[in-house]
């Protein structure tokens, strides 16, 4: 897709009256579902999580000059993290080809979500991972979204609803559900890099994110901006909805 922002992608998929109502519903849901009161309180109870991703983050470039390795404490971190610890279908062979992946990859910035997501589909046939290959593209690659069922259903919540529709599992055509698993990554992309970082609601989001966590001695340098966009629309999702 090479269109300028979301709303040009939406522009061409839909009608111009449809794709006008859109933007004004979610600016307006925006503006009444994150207020900065929510956003700093939910940022707060994530404080340890994010300091956790900051000290990956670090390692990261230090693994990228050579200086550092994809260890057991490294992976510890990671895993806990991203919660891979929960998913209880995932086997040692999983873990081991993903890691084995990602130090692989660490220096590949031209690295794509489709390709790594091919990659485990691959050696794992009945599994199309993209929460966790999106997570592996956003270590190496740290301006690329992560997918996350949090992250997407909140963004249904705020308006993107006619946007955000999350590919079903297809056992009679995993092709299928792969290349649809690709469109819809390349869709949150492009949301979170122009209606999120390109407006001023936006800007003002990571303003408040900078100011509440650099009070706890988080270098917010470490985190990219998508992804401080990332981190509020995930602490924001109601908890009772939360799963991984």
């Amino acid at each position: 897709m090479n269109y300028s922002n979301i709303y040009s992608y939406i522009e061409v998929k839909y009608d111009l009256r449809k794709y006008t109502n859109l933007r004004r519903r979610v600016i307006f849901i925006m503006k009444e579902a994150l207020t900065e009161e929510k956003i700093r309180e939910s940022l707060k109870s994530r404080v340890d999580g994010i300091k956790t991703y900051e000290k990956l983050m670090k390692r990261i470039d230090k693994i990228k000059e050579g200086k550092d390795e994809i260890d057991e404490d490294f992976k510890k971190d990671y895993r806990n993290f991203y919660k891979m610890n929960i998913a209880k279908s995932l086997k040692e062979e999983f873990y081991n080809k993903y890691f084995g992946y990602m130090k692989e990859q660490i220096k590949n910035d031209s690295l794509e979500f489709g390709i790594i997501l091919k990659e485990f589909y691959k050696d794992f046939p009945n599994r199309v991972e993209a929460s966790f290959s999106s997570k592996l593209l956003a270590t190496i690659n740290p301006d690329k979204p992560v997918w996350d069922k949090n992250v997407l259903n909140n963004l249904r919540d705020l308006g993107y609803s006619d946007i955000i529709k999350i590919p079903k599992s297809r056992n009679d055509d995993k092709n299928k559900q792969i290349d649809e698993t690709i469109d819809m990554y390349n869709k949150l992309e492009h949301i979170l890099n122009t209606e999120y970082l390109e407006t001023d609601e936006g800007k003002r989001y990571i303003e408040i994110f900078n100011d509440t966590l650099e009070k706890y001695g988080i270098d917010v340098s470490y985190i990219k901006t998508i992804k401080k966009i990332d981190l509020i629309l995930w602490s924001t999702y109601p908890k009772k909805n939360k799963k991984k």
